[in-house]
Formats: structure tokens, sequence, C-alpha cells
């Protein structure tokens, strides 16, 4: 069995029956060309070695592997163990103080997935912890996040406070407003929260380039208070965790993090939504989108089809689809080849330097994201002359 196919098998919490019987027939034989440092270095990196570590567990591989990978893997799980540990017992109490102001914040991503998809069953890795907020209720949270220790940060750490201007520039730029405090933990020093109040994704239309603002509260309707371990917190319905985490898979994919690097496609992700798809018929999601939204959902939801794919059969997909794949991943190939689309995505998923990919896509959102820069400077001189 090579190693790629292993991780990809076992880059999933729930399996078919068929899988499960598969999964039960591997012996040591089977995994003997298994490159173990390989899947270890490439599930950390991909923030699925928890996962791999808990399906070895339950379906009896942990025996089969060398010594050395198996406590790489233990020792990982035990450390994102602590981690989420931490970050629980870290925001519990802001979680009541946001109650107790009555302000519209909302838990996303990270910790909400551990505990609405897997229900913690085990340690899903996660950076940071990720609220939506209203534009407006920043000042409100400011307090908050002051009072508990946390400064304003435009870094990833604690030492770095912005100034008011830069502030005010980064939060309009990026939608989000950060905070940092010090963890004392041995890895990841800073407990990391963000705030966003804005979505931005990049869009292809007619060949040109350009962005869809997306405002979250307009598109996204909240549930009501969702259990938490000791307190409970505001959250997306499970819907629109699904609907939320096909738009960011597709802006990962999409986006940039340097003007000559493309951010990587995370398995964890593709894991997320695969679990979600098991849910929630992506028929609920277009109900009511417009044009644009639907082309990214279903790109996102095609993505995670080819990646767990065992062959080109198993993949439906219309031309129209097809050929909004091509253009989003700057593939040239034959629309009539899901095959060649799938090879191509799996070599952008386990490729982490993504030079080779064509940079005019990312050039112009630069050179947008500059101009949009330009015009809320204008906009702050108009507002302080007058």
């Amino acid at each position: 069995m090579k190693s790629h196919d292993l991780l990809r098998l076992l880059a999933k919490y729930s399996f078919s029956n068929k899988e499960i019987q598969y999964i039960k027939g591997i012996t040591r034989e089977k995994l003997l060309e298994c490159d173990w440092k390989w899947i270890f270095d490439t599930s950390n990196h991909h923030r699925i070695a928890p996962l791999l570590y808990y399906n070895f567990k339950r379906s009896g591989i942990l025996r089969y592997l060398p010594k050395k990978t198996l406590n790489d893997f233990q020792n990982n799980f035990s450390l994102h163990t602590l981690r989420f540990n931490s970050y629980k017992k870290e925001i519990t109490p802001l979680l009541k103080k946001f109650r107790e102001i009555k302000k519209d914040v909302y838990l996303i991503k990270g910790i909400d997935t551990v505990n609405r998809v897997y229900n913690n069953s085990f340690p899903r890795p996660f950076g940071d912890t990720d609220f939506v907020i209203k534009k407006k209720d920043i000042k409100n949270i400011l307090m908050i996040m002051n009072d508990s220790g946390y400064k304003e940060s435009i870094g990833g750490t604690s030492k770095k406070r912005p100034s008011s201007a830069k502030s005010f520039f980064y939060q309009n730029l990026s939608g989000h407003t950060r905070f940092v405090k010090s963890s004392n933990l041995p890895f990841n020093p800073d407990f990391i929260i963000e705030f966003h109040h804005s979505y931005t994704v990049p869009y292809i239309k007619r060949s040109k380039h350009q962005e869809l603002d997306i405002d979250l509260f307009t598109l996204l309707p909240f549930s009501k208070q969702i259990p938490f371990f000791k307190t409970s917190y505001k959250g997306l319905s499970l819907k629109n965790v699904y609907f939320f985490k096909l738009i960011s898979l597709y802006r990962d994919i999409m986006n940039y993090t340097h003007v000559t690097k493309i951010k990587d496609i995370k398995i964890m992700n593709i894991a997320d939504l695969f679990e979600l798809s098991k849910k929630i018929k992506p028929a609920v999601l277009y109900k009511g989108q417009n044009h644009e939204i639907k082309e990214i959902l279903s790109f996102s939801i095609n993505i995670v089809k080819y990646f767990y794919a065992t062959g080109s059969a198993d993949i439906i997909i219309n031309k129209k689809d097809m050929t909004f794949l091509k253009n989003c991943l700057q593939i040239k190939l034959n629309v009539s080849s899901p095959k060649k689309i799938r090879e191509a995505i799996l070599k952008r998923v386990f490729r982490t330097n993504n030079r080779n990919v064509s940079l005019s896509f990312y050039k112009d959102i630069y050179t947008y994201r500059i101009e949009r820069l330009n015009n809320i400077a204008k906009y702050v001189k108009r507002i302080i002359h007058t």
C-alpha cells in the first residue's frame, strides 16, 4: 500500500461499511512499502496527525507502526490535547462575559468544529479561536479583551501593539481584529483570538479577477446557544458551518500569503467538509444564493469529492463546474478528463511549495488590495479635514 493512499483512506472520521471491512483487512505486509516518516510529517503539516492516530488506534493498525513513528504520533496527540484543554479553559470565562454584555458574538471555526463536528472525540488542531461580531461592537470587545489581559495585534505575537492608525487600516483591509495573550505553553506561546466582521474571497469572472466582500451577518444566520462544557455560546447553524467552511476552502485555494506564494490546502479542512457532507445536502446550501456563491460552493464540494475518490469513475461533475475548477486552479486540461483534474488537485494538496502555479491571479489581487488600501487612506483624510 502506498503512503498517499493510506493517508487519504484514514483522513476522515466517518467510514462506510465497505471501507471498514477494507481497513480491517490491512495486514503488516501491505504496509511494508509505506514511508512512515513521510506519513507523520505530512499529516502533521496538514493538521490531521491526531485524526490519523485516532484511526490507527481504533482500526488496529497502531501495532504495525515503527516505534519512533508511534512515539511521534502519541506526542503529537498529547500536545494537541493540552492545547485544546488550555484554550477551553481560556475562552470559557470570555464566553460568559460576552453573554453578559448581550452583544452579537458568535464562535466559529476551530473549537466550534471540535465541539460540533467531532463531538470532542479527539483533539482536532487549530491555530487560534475565531469569533464573528458586528463592526460597531469592536469597542465593547476591546474593553473585555484588555480587561482579560489581551493586547490588540496585527501580527502573531503579544509583544507587538499596533498604533491606532495601523489598527484601523488592518481591520478594514483584513476584515478582522486580532488579540493575543501570553499562554506560557511549551509551544505556540500566545493565545490568539480573532474577531471577524467581514469576509473577502477572490473570484474569477470572465477571466477577470476581482473580490467578493461577504457580510457574514447578512449571509449567515446564526443559531441559539450551543452547549460547551460548563457554559454555552452562540454559533452558526450546522448548515451554515458547512456553508462557511466551503467558502473558506475556496478562499484558501484562491488566496495568497505572499505575492509569490500560494496558501496550502490543508487536508484537515477537507476532512471537516467530508464529515459535514454526511449531515447536510448541497441543495439546501444553494437555495436562494446568487450565481457566484453557487459556483464557489460547487467548487469546494468537488474538491472534497476529488480528494477522497479512488478513481475518475467516482466523480460525476457537470461541464460547467469542471470549467470553473480549471480556471480557478490555473490548470490547462481537457474538460473531458476528470482523472487529470483529480491528479492535479492531489499534486496541489501534497505540494508545500506552490510557486509553479501561475502568479497572474495573485498579482491582480495584490494590485486590487493596494488600491483598496489607498481608497481607505483617502477616506480617512476626508473625514479628518471635514
